[in-house]
């Protein structure tokens, strides 16, 4: 890859712990992109603890009424108005998402277990990612984009999951956008480990696994940043590294 670009914004000794309810933005340069890749590794801990991830289960309740975009997670990258990434929203309507924003116990995939922390939509396991325009569901999110925090490090392979995107255009001045995301059965995740380095988001990013399509979808926008927000008042998100590269 002549062309590959690599960046990382934390070193591995120094990890971003969001405060409650905060997010994280950082920017980006990558001109005329064809295949763009972004990886991440992320990871839960306790409100009053920096390396807590027990305990922290819940619910975000609809009423009924919708939630607005504050009460779900968004995590990908974004720009001017848009966003592609992983998020439990849906709908039309930003200020009226449906269904309960929810953090619960899980196996790897949508199942009951003590190994993993899921994000989900309390109305439908399907929505796990999807491509957002001035706060618009535009992109669908198929089954099998689950994503899962480890709960339980040993059993879960290590403390943090890294999770990714590519982004493919046709020509470098498009807005014309289609998503990969990783799948397999039921989650997203593209590896677990307790050295999440800038190297292994390398290695994991140069080849990237079998995957699942959003879009293709013309945006108001091209991202140009990493988006990172947690709702939730009893976990906050940890940010241990994120990259980028340049593919084509």
């Amino acid at each position: 890859m002549a062309d590959a670009q690599v960046f990382q914004k934390t070193p591995a000794d120094k990890v971003i712990i969001l405060n409650v309810r905060a997010f994280e933005i950082h920017p980006f340069l990558a001109p005329d992109w064809l295949d763009l890749r972004v990886g991440f590794f992320l990871s839960l801990t306790s409100e009053a603890g920096n390396d807590d991830p027990a305990a922290l289960a819940e619910t975000i309740p609809d009423d009924g009424r919708g939630l607005p975009a504050q009460e779900h997670y968004f995590i990908g990258v974004g720009g001017d108005n848009v966003f592609i990434g992983f998020s439990n929203a849906t709908g039309p309507d930003p200020t009226n998402y449906k269904g309960d924003s929810m953090l619960v116990s899980s196996d790897a995939g949508i199942g009951v277990g003590t190994d993993f922390w899921r994000p989900k939509n309390g109305d439908n396991d399907r929505i796990t990612a999807g491509i957002f325009d001035r706060g618009r569901l535009i992109g669908s999110t198929p089954l099998g984009l689950q994503q899962h925090f480890p709960q339980n490090p040993v059993a879960a392979g290590g403390y943090a999951v890294m999770l990714g995107l590519q982004l493919l255009r046709d020509n470098p001045s498009s807005r014309t956008i289609r998503a990969m995301i990783k799948s397999d059965a039921n989650s997203a995740d593209m590896a677990y480990s307790d050295t999440p380095t800038l190297d292994v988001i390398r290695t994991q990013l140069e080849t990237w696994p079998p995957s699942q399509q959003l879009g293709p979808v013309t945006l108001s926008n091209v991202p140009n940043r990493f988006y990172f927000y947690w709702p939730f008042r009893q976990s906050r998100l940890r940010i241990h590294s994120y990259g980028i590269l340049k593919a084509k």
